[in-house]
């Protein structure tokens, strides 16, 4: 026997969810707009490369990657202060 969509097996409706509030709306059109920006802040910063300062693919690569440069570089500077400051285990 088939079921209507939106019903469980005993003929109850499902809980419909909470409504989402104002703050995360809020939240969630700032967080949009923040990675919409960077996103075109990147695209941006690679063709200035490419077309005003002359640079090729190889360029906008090292570009790229120096991106996450500070990722590296503290990562494993904070893993190696924890490991350094690790308790009894």
């Amino acid at each position: 026997m088939p079921r209507a969509p939106g019903r469980m097996r005993s003929g109850r409706e499902r809980p419909r969810p909470a409504p989402m509030g104002a703050a995360f709306w809020r939240f969630w059109s700032v967080e949009v707009a923040t990675e919409t920006g960077l996103g075109l802040a990147v695209i941006a910063l690679q063709t200035m490369v490419l077309l005003d300062l002359g640079g090729g693919a190889t360029e906008v690569g090292w570009l790229s990657s120096a991106r996450f440069l500070p990722y590296v570089v503290l990562g494993l500077v904070v893993g190696a202060v924890v490991e350094g400051c690790g308790g009894a285990r």
